[in-house]
């Protein structure tokens, strides 16, 4: 029985598909550096911008009829969401800086000093202003 040994068909197999990506890739190889290739690639990337430029288009114009916002729409009503939520959040920061007595800048303000003070006066030179 030893004799009569089954062909590893998995091996065979592995063979024919290693030599079928070798062939392949020296051929696809040998396509890519051709000129008519990269014109080819070219053209096909162009078709396909102006594809989907022109889907994009379509579809905005019938979303538009029907009244409802394209995906440019709802991405600019995001950000702007997104830019009132953040005023929001320093607001109420600076609110609670407020309640608690602390400058919204981190440093104690004092108040500024425009007059100098008085030089002292002997209590007995001082005009009498009524009260005791």
């Amino acid at each position: 029985m030893g004799d009569n040994a089954v062909p590893d068909f998995g091996n065979l197999l592995r063979d024919l598909l290693r030599q079928w990506e070798d062939a392949g890739n020296a051929l696809g190889g040998e396509a890519m550096k051709t000129a008519e290739f990269s014109q080819a690639i070219n053209q096909a990337i162009g078709f396909s911008v102006s594809a989907k430029e022109f889907v994009s288009e379509m579809t905005g114009k019938h979303l538009a009829a029907l009244n409802l916002p394209t995906r440019a729409d709802v991405t600019a009503l995001a950000e702007k969401l997104q830019a009132i939520e953040n005023q929001i959040a320093e607001i109420k920061l600076a609110l609670a800086r407020d309640q608690r007595g602390e400058a919204t800048t981190g440093a104690v303000v004092r108040p500024t000093r425009n007059r100098q003070p008085t030089a002292r006066q002997d209590p007995s030179t001082r005009p009498f202003d009524g009260q005791a």
